[in-house]
């Protein structure tokens, strides 16, 4: 059974930027790469991978070659002015800055089109040298949303790989300063993939007198074998032409994604109308609504998507930055916009919404499950719509595998998990970059105008489950996130909320879906407590697991934004610890606590939907003799029917004792600087209660796994590393090469 667990980061919003989350945030996102990662191979493999386009084009491939002697003796001269040692890395960056800059203008001696910068000096929390595009018009100094970035340390022992280049043959280990140089490359990498729409990322470290490869796609991360840059400054040379070759997308950035450069362009009249019209629609985020209009429009994208109906393609314009996007390298990567279609490029814009808003979500679909698009078919039926369901327009795969195109723009739109498994010999998730278009317009529940407008949007999604219910489909992943409420309700049927994302939707019944009822996917806050116990056997997701993360949605909301009496510290202990024991103690007595502000209604709704959850669990508290009769009680398990979770909410809908006037979603506000020390701790624990709460029987069945291919694979790896550090033709590999080492723990 795999583990799909995804980070609720529940405290996100706040942007707590103290030194201590940092280290937290770090350490997760190290973590999570070494489970995914394949280290070390030799370099002319890591090209191979990384440039596959690049590789083919003599030019670029002979780039080193072609240079001339008095070329390369300058930029050799200039690394030897390289210093090392402890003490001396902030004065590594300006000869490395120089020979790094010496390389390109040779390449492209008309107009390079990279440069590296110091982005270190400028930016607390930063890699050393970021990488950026040399267009006057579209320079930035955000080393985030730049091309790549070059991590420096004085000292050789910096090297996460230090001991794997000392002897490959045993078992890699890091040291704690070993291990905190790891953290924090894998720190950047996240950032830089937050920041900017990417396919992949690659980034060279600089570990006193040598130098590696990195490299990041959805699937996996990989990391070359280290070289003597002084040396052998060949291989920098290499990287910098295939890293730079125009056209061939070797930095890794989406080319369906345009810049403000582009936007300015297109000169698409009535856009700042458009903006204007969001921010009073409340369809941006707080932060994103108080831009002007010159920083929301250089935040603003230009989205290119193959039309459904011609050869055309379609064209949308962002209404400024990402509404969301992932915190996590690894896995869908999902990333939505707020957008608005170019006229003369999309049929029947007005299909959407009056303002002709859509919701762009692009994420890296596992091959394996079907495309979302076909989930929502399911769900429509011949209706070709369902109430409290989102309405889609078009669906497709970026990348198409019978498309070779010259310029390299097809290959960035699929991993290269398949590669790496056919050559190494193991086995990562395959994905593809999947870009939807919906017509359904949502508001975070966060940012409810009204309880009232909470419980209806709440109501109406679960109407929706209940009708995927009924054509034997489950969503999975019901979360906070998931759940919107209705810009446009007259568009939806009059629905006020429903469900998106259907990543995770399975079809019962299909190929597959007992393996897919038995993986434990959603966002932690929200999972059923039988879910998330740490059981030897996990049963299969049911109907009424989703259910009773609806429960969880309004609970979060409720006491996150209704102004009730719970503490930031208690919402991070109950939600974000993934702790069964908790949950249940909150459900049979704690939630009957909470203090309100004057609204019976709303209290009444939150306890009666906790008793409809309790009863799932209610025989563990009643003596083993009663047991017997309790089973015998058809009502024991309430969330087997939608309507008892509808009628909660109608009951109290209906209340003659609501408010007036209601009550708006509040801000979350954080913990005073006195409470953040402790909150950073439970924080921490929270990570690591998430972690342990995977089930017995998928470590074990991954043990088993493990202990099966070790043998073969130990000396495998020996003999494949032997021959990768003399290879250097990628082209001849054999077809069992296992020249990676797969780290499993740092």
């Amino acid at each position: 059974m795999t583990i799909l667990y995804r980070s609720s980061n529940l405290c996100r919003a706040t942007d707590l930027s103290t030194a201590s989350n940092t280290e937290t945030l770090r350490k997760e996102v190290g973590e999570e790469m070494t489970r995914q990662l394949v280290a070390t191979v030799a370099v002319s493999d890591f090209f191979g991978y990384a440039f596959p386009k690049q590789r083919h084009d003599a030019a670029v491939s002979n780039a080193y070659q072609n240079a001339s002697d008095q070329a390369k003796a300058k930029v050799a001269t200039l690394l030897n002015r390289v210093p090392t040692g402890e003490g001396r890395e902030k004065h590594m960056y300006e000869p490395l800055i120089n020979a790094i800059n010496a390389i390109c203008d040779v390449l492209w001696p008309t107009e390079t089109p990279i440069v590296v910068q110091d982005s270190h000096s400028s930016h607390k929390g930063s890699p050393d040298l970021s990488f950026f595009s040399k267009n006057d018009s579209n320079i930035t100094d955000k080393w985030h949303c730049g091309l790549g970035f070059v991590e420096v340390k004085a000292v050789d022992k910096e090297d996460p790989f230090h001991a794997d280049e000392r002897d490959p043959t045993k078992p890699l280990s890091m040291k704690l300063s070993q291990l905190n140089t790891w953290n924090q490359i894998q720190d950047y990498a996240t950032r830089a993939f937050r920041s900017r729409a990417r396919c992949s990322l690659v980034a060279i470290g600089v570990f006193g007198n040598y130098a590696r490869l990195f490299r990041w796609d959805h699937s996996l991360a990989m990391v070359s074998r280290g070289f003597e840059y002084k040396k052998n400054s060949e291989l920098l040379w290499q990287f910098i032409a295939y890293f730079g070759a125009p056209g061939y997308h070797g930095a890794g950035l989406d080319p369906t994604v345009g810049d403000y450069v582009e936007l300015g362009r297109l000169a698409v009249p009535g856009l700042e109308q458009k903006y204007v019209r969001a921010r009073d629609k409340n369809l941006l985020s707080p932060t994103v609504s108080v831009m002007g209009d010159d920083d929301l429009r250089k935040q603003s994208s230009v989205i290119t998507m193959p039309s459904s109906s011609t050869d055309d393609e379609e064209k949308y314009i962002t209404i400024g930055p990402p509404l969301f996007s992932s915190n996590a390298v690894l896995g869908r990567g999902t990333r939505t916009w707020l957008a608005v279609p170019v006229p003369g490029t999309v049929d029947h814009p007005e299909r959407s919404n009056d303002d002709h808003f859509v919701i762009i979500k692009d994420s890296w679909r596992d091959v394996s499950r079907a495309c979302e698009g076909d989930i929502y078919k399911e769900i429509y039926g011949d209706a070709g719509h369902a109430y409290g369901i989102a309405r889609i327009r078009s669906d497709t795969d970026l990348y198409d595998p019978d498309r070779d195109d010259s310029d390299g723009s097809n290959d960035v739109h699929h991993t290269i998990a398949e590669w790496v498994s056919e050559f190494l010999g193991r086995r990562f998730r395959r994905r593809i970059h999947h870009r939807t278009i919906m017509d359904s317009v949502g508001i975070d529940l966060g940012r409810f105008k009204s309880t009232r407008d909470l419980l209806e949007g709440i109501r109406d999604a679960v109407k929706g489950h209940r009708h995927m219910s009924d054509k034997g489909i489950l969503h999975r992943d019901i979360s906070a996130y998931n759940v919107m409420l209705s810009a446009y309700p007259e568009k939806e049927n009059g629905a006020k909320g429903f469900l998106i994302d259907m990543d995770y939707a399975t079809v019962l019944g299909s190929k597959g879906s007992d393996d897919d009822l038995l993986e434990i996917t959603g966002t932690t806050a929200f999972l059923s407590i039988a879910r998330i116990e740490d059981d030897e056997e996990v049963e299969p997701h049911r109907k009424w697991n989703d259910l009773e993360s609806f429960f969880w949605v309004t609970a979060y909301i409720v006491v996150r934004h209704a102004q009730t009496t719970y503490t930031v510290e208690k919402i991070v202990d109950l939600f974000d610890r993934g702790d069964a024991a908790r949950r249940k103690e909150f459900i049979i007595t704690k939630v009957h606590r909470i203090k309100f502000p004057p609204h019976p209604p709303l209290m009444r709704c939150l306890r009666n939907l906790a008793y409809l959850v309790a009863s799932h669990y209610r025989g563990e508290f009643y003596h083993p003799d009663h047991l017997d009769t309790l089973a015998k009680d058809p009502n024991m398990f309430l969330l087997n029917d939608h309507q008892a979770f509808l009628d909660v909410i109608d009951k109290e809908l209906k209340a003659d004792d609501w408010p007036d006037p209601d009550i708006e979603a509040a801000p979350f506000v954080m913990a005073e600087p006195d409470s953040r020390k402790a909150l950073m701790s439970m924080m921490q624990e929270s990570v690591e209660s998430t972690r342990r709460s995977q089930s017995q029987s998928k470590r074990k069945r991954d043990a088993e796994t493990e202990a099966s291919e070790d043998a073969e694979e130990e000396n495998a790896t020996k003999r494949a590393r032997q021959e990768a550090s003399k290879t250097n033709d990628f082209s001849t590999l054999p077809a069992d090469f296992a020249g990676g080492h797969y780290m499993r723990n740092a």
